[in-house]
């Protein structure tokens, strides 16, 4: 990837996290997810990670300690605390 792709992908996800979305999901702090995101070079990744407020905002914190905001995720079902710990 070039830098200038990768600033695009990233200003498209920022962009996108901050549209409102009509009917999202109420997610509780502590909640499992999985959900998958665009990626610029696979396409699509699977994420799972607990549901943390950052700024007043749900996003979904996975074990590496990277967050994301839930607006940005699709397809997100909620997982058991086993299926988060079995990765």
């Amino acid at each position: 990837l070039t830098d200038d792709q990768l600033l695009e992908f990233y200003q498209d996800l920022k962009r996108a996290s901050q549209k409102p979305i009509p009917q999202t999901p109420a997610y509780q702090v502590g909640q499992f997810l999985q959900g998958k995101i665009p990626h610029p070079v696979t396409g699509m990744i699977t994420l799972k990670g607990k549901v943390v407020e950052v700024d007043g905002d749900p996003q979904l914190q996975d074990k590496q300690g990277f967050t994301y905001p839930l607006a940005v995720i699709e397809n997100i079902k909620p997982l058991s605390w086993e299926a988060y710990h079995d990765q």
